[in-house]
């Protein structure tokens, strides 16, 4: 049976603790720590004493830094030389026989709060645990927080905060887990020694620490900020800067007058490069390969070593583009003025705040830094064309110098001259890349090779090259159906399927407050009454909940159910600096026929209607009337989706037909889930009872894990690590259901 002790305590903590000495915590539990982690950890447990409850959590992470037995004697002697009578009290050590340790000096903690010498027997444990004060310099001696420290040019709180985050949970236990988010940055600033003011500048969405990346934040029902482990993990296998970088030798680029590009683009890039102080230069219409190449032949001007950033590197990949840019702006800063840099793959950022972006290219003007960017689809120019000093189309070739290259190669194969004016004439006719000649070169020198008569050769190219205009035919056509459909749409899956398409997505795992299935009945209703009665629709649908919990999904699936397709906006395709602009692009969305045809989707309502009482500007309060005005007269069936209900304006709450709040998923939806993405494992009892008991889950969270097995080794992809990086997953939402750690006000 477990042994319940319940007392009051002194003013520095709450008014009444409950104490329950069973079971194990689970951290720390023989946890192997370094010297630098057990001098931390000690530095934490001191500064907690007198300002945290004395739970079991907390008596049991002391008891890892401390021996509680020689604490238990300490007191003893201490409550007899304050003159106390000990035999009436459960301190007798006959009366203690059967007691363990933790037990026991709960019950000296008791019997020093019944007497008055709470904050002696406090002292005493400090005393005990002998923790460095100089906590700065401690964490500075540190390879890894030394490395960003000077990297990020983090002052001495900074770097303590974030070395509390990252070592907390490992350190603290449960202690730290069970913090919820009324005592979140009390505890790191009592934990620390730092008042909770400052914790809070330091923790700010603008502060060094999250705006670089390095804190994540995350603002949903409760708050929550973790360390960015990707970032941090890279800096602790003792990378740098430089190392997410390659550098190509420029000895070995192909001189630029070997490229076969228009002349004119050809003029303009070696300009840039040789004259101007600093450039920022795109190169799309071709293969990454190509683009390489000519972007080698452009560092090869300035006898410089490019040094070159793939984003689809596997470090990269997990990073917010935020981050990358920091790293970008850090490799600026750190390496030598009127360096070349080369980005591949800018495509994959959309998504780049353009506040962001701008800065980094005001860092590039200063430094003289050259940024020549790479992309196969040039639509990440539209957003950011004014930002750039050329966008130079490597796909298109000057003929003549097509011409030469294509004779030049040709010559040395063994064939009739009659084939190779065919070759030729198919090669302009088809508009084929000259970067991809190598391929038909090959199949071409593998014909000559079997010297056949000139009519069965001319026969099989001319099969060759049918083929390739149809496969080619295909291709543009495929092309021309994308381009058609809206913007939204184009280059990128709808938001709430799976990186494996739609396998995965099932209504009935969802939590909502209104069943997803009368959901999609009602949409069906409305759409069916409109059609009878020949009037428009007008039906609004509002989804709140945590992020991840499957509102932007079930709107998609939706779509799909009735046979609409998706209209969907997010506030950075509507905001513009510009006084006005931004009203004017709000009633566009709501006029949009296509829109008005389907379905408007906007993600995160909560940016166009905040509250107008918070407002500070009256343009702020002018967006949130113009939304209402057209969202009042909008027709048509709109969804409307937000992580925060509290922060909408009140008046646009009532003006949805639907409110549908989401939850977490259910025991059942969490085993649903955990076999329907991974269907050839094996789950132990065990693994999945520990899986349910150690948080809240999503479906958001399935699809994270799903992505982060795909990027490991075979030996690695183990059930076992699936529900651990579940288990992290749930606890990043701060979302469990938590009790309170009783901190004093």
């Amino acid at each position: 049976m477990e042994n319940i002790v319940s007392f009051p305590v002194s003013d520095c903590l709450v008014n009444e603790v409950s104490l329950e000495i069973s079971g194990n915590s689970k951290f720390l539990e023989k946890a192997s720590l370094t010297s630098f982690e057990k001098n931390l950890g000690k530095y934490f447990i001191v500064n907690l004493i007198g300002k945290h409850s004395w739970t079991k959590e907390f008596v049991h992470v002391l008891s890892k830094y401390v021996s509680l037995e020689s604490i238990n004697l300490e007191l003893i002697k201490l409550f007899n030389a304050n003159q106390i009578n000990s035999s009436s009290n459960h301190c007798n050590a006959s009366s203690s026989e059967n007691l363990n340790i933790e037990e026991l000096f709960i019950q000296n903690i008791q019997y020093a709060v019944r007497h008055d010498l709470i904050n002696a027997v406090n002292n005493s444990i400090k005393e005990n645990l002998m923790a460095p004060c100089d906590i700065a310099n401690l964490i500075k001696k540190e390879e890894l927080y030394k490395i960003i420290f000077e990297l990020y040019k983090l002052n001495e709180k900074e770097i303590t905060v974030l070395v509390f985050l990252d070592l907390a949970e490992k350190l603290l236990g449960d202690v730290f887990l069970l913090w919820t988010n009324e005592d979140f940055l009390k505890g790191i600033g009592y934990s620390l020694d730092i008042p909770l003011e400052e914790i809070k500048i330091i923790l700010d969405i603008s502060s060094n620490l999250v705006s670089s990346g390095l804190v994540k934040f995350i603002d949903s029902y409760e708050l929550s900020y973790f360390v960015n482990k990707e970032l941090i993990d890279f800096f602790r296998k003792g990378k740098s800067i430089r190392d997410i970088f390659k550098i190509k030798n420029i000895k070995i680029s192909l001189p630029i007058e070997a490229s076969l590009i228009e002349s004119k683009h050809k003029e303009l890039a070696r300009f840039l490069i040789e004259y101007s102080q600093t450039c920022q230069i795109v190169l799309y219409g071709t293969t990454r390969k190509q683009l390489l190449n000519f972007a080698f032949s452009l560092s090869s001007l300035k006898k410089k070593n490019p040094f070159i950033l793939n984003l689809k590197d596997q470090l990269l990949s997990k990073l917010e583009n935020k981050v990358i840019f920091r790293l970008l702006s850090l490799a600026v800063e750190q390496f030598d003025e009127d360096s070349i840099f080369i980005i591949s793959n800018i495509c994959l950022l959309n998504s780049i705040n353009k506040k962001t972006f701008n800065s980094f290219i005001n860092l590039c003007y200063k430094r003289n830094a050259k940024i020549i960017w790479l992309t196969v689809k040039p639509l990440f120019l539209k957003r950011y064309a004014s930002q750039f000093n050329a966008a130079i189309d490597v796909g298109k070739i000057d003929p003549k110098n097509a011409l030469i290259f294509y004779n030049l190669n040709l010559s040395h194969l063994d064939l009739c001259e009659k084939i190779k004016e065919r070759v030729i004439k198919y090669l302009f006719k088809t508009n084929f890349p000259v970067y991809n000649f190598h391929n038909i070169f090959q199949f071409l020198s593998q014909i000559s090779q079997q010297h056949m008569p000139d009519e069965i050769v001319e026969t099989i190219v001319n099969a060759y090259f049918k083929e390739m205009m149809e496969i080619d035919a295909l291709s543009s056509n495929k092309k021309e159906k994308i381009e058609r459909l809206p913007s939204n749409f184009r280059n990128k899956k709808p938001k709430g399927e799976s990186n494996h398409g739609t396998e995965h997505y099932s209504i009935e795992v969802l939590r909502t407050s209104i069943d997803a299935s009368k959901i999609i009945k009602s949409v069906q209703n409305v759409i069916a009454q409109s059609s009878k009665n020949h009037k428009p629709i007008d039906f609004k649908i509002l989804f709140y909940g945590p992020p991840g919990s499957g509102k932007t999904a079930l709107a998609y699936h939706i779509a799909q159910t009735v046979g609409k397709k998706i209209v969907s906006y997010h506030y950075s395709d509507i905001a513009d600096a510009y006084i006005g602009q931004t009203e004017s692009n709000i009633a566009k969305m709501f006029r949009n026929q296509k829109a008005r045809e389907n379905i408007l989707l906007i993600d995160e309502i909560d940016s166009f209607l905040f509250k107008r009482k918070n407002a500070l500007r009256m343009w702020e309060v002018s967006q949130v009337n113009e939304f209402l005005t057209q969202m009042e007269q909008y027709q048509g069936i709109f969804i409307a989706t937000t992580n925060n209900l509290s922060l909408l304006d009140e008046a646009v709450i009532r003006r949805f037909q639907q409110k549908v709040e989401f939850f977490e998923l259910s025991n059942e939806g969490v085993i649903t889930l955990l076999h329907t993405y991974f269907p050839n494992m094996v789950f132990s009892d065990e693994a999945v009872e520990r899986l349910l008991k150690s948080g809240s889950y999503y479906p958001s969270d399935f699809q994270v894990v799903e992505r982060n097995m795909l990027v490991l080794d075979p030996e690695e992809a183990t059930a076992e690590n699936v529900i651990n990086m579940l288990i992290n997953e749930g606890r990043s939402h701060n979302n469990a259901k938590q009790r309170p750690i009783g901190f004093s006000a």
